[in-house]
């Protein structure tokens, strides 16, 4: 696939959004933001410009969350030791990928499921929703020693899962630096609970709609009666069946059924016979 084809289904996509039946009011500018914003992340930018993974290596969004949380714990690892200017490359990656993972989320979440269909597994979804987690504490923990360069990494980190848990803060961290990580976290836990959660252990073959519209769409009851004939009846089995079809077909509690069905049948023990209703 050429760039000006990528380019052109990257411009259908984006009219797809525009016009699905879908979103609702402000769902649509919304999600139109959202499907721009995710165009910038590096996963997107490799399939536009260059290679087209999603025909040849589907499995090369889980291969890219799990190397960038690698990265993002070497670059902890190391970047307390640099000396100010990569340190604040270091700063700028972390922010690239924190901004990512809040993009690739909310996607998910507002807009994939209803535009582009369910994600192959919702239990996939769930181990990368955790490693984006752990970038979310890694990134962040790579900021505060930033911000306190002399707060070893391992410290850093510490104080980033305590910040995630809001249970402590260190001092000389900026206070706003941590409410920007609690905001973040408060966010990461809307979209476990309403996005992964429900998705879990679901039938990944059933489709949002289907699960949408599953009790909107017509229904029916089977009603199953079970009672004795005359066991002095000696008509033949044919006439029985015909006349109890008859007296349920003409009963008022069945003429006002809508498109209700009788079906007779005799079971052949003595003074024993059955009847289905609607």
């Amino acid at each position: 696939m050429t760039l000006k084809e990528r380019c052109t289904e990257w411009w259908g996509d984006l009219r797809k959004i525009w016009k699905a039946d879908e979103l609702q009011g402000i769902e649509r500018p919304v999600d139109v933001i959202l499907f721009v914003l995710k165009t910038l992340t590096l996963t997107e930018l490799i399939q536009l410009l260059g290679w087209n993974w999603k025909d040849k290596l589907t499995s090369f969004p889980d291969w890219y969350v799990f190397g960038v949380t690698v990265f993002l714990g070497i670059l902890l690892r190391w970047s307390p030791s640099w000396s100010f200017w990569p340190r604040c490359l270091s700063v700028v990656i972390a922010i690239y990928f924190l901004g990512s993972v809040m993009v690739y989320l909310l996607n998910v979440v507002l807009l994939d499921h209803k535009v582009f269909g369910d994600p192959r597994s919702p239990e996939r979804s769930l181990i990368l929703f955790i490693l984006n987690v752990a970038q979310v504490v890694l990134i962040f923990a790579i900021l505060y020693s930033s911000w306190l360069p002399n707060l070893g990494s391992g410290e850093a980190l510490v104080d980033a899962v305590l910040v995630f848990g809001t249970v402590s803060l260190q001092k000389g961290v900026e206070p706003k630096l941590a409410a920007i990580q609690v905001a973040i976290d408060v966010m990461l836990l809307a979209v476990f609970l309403a996005h992964f959660v429900g998705g879990v252990g679901r039938d990944p073959k059933e489709s949002q709609s289907q699960r949408f519209n599953r009790w909107d769409s017509p229904m029916k009851a089977r009603v199953t009666i079970e009672y004795d004939l005359d066991p002095g009846d000696t008509a033949p089995l044919a006439a029985l069946r015909e006349r109890e079809e008859q007296r349920w077909i003409t009963s008022e509690t069945i003429l006002g059924l809508r498109s209700a069905m009788v079906k007779v049948e005799l079971i052949e023990e003595p003074g024993l016979a059955w009847g289905g209703g609607p």
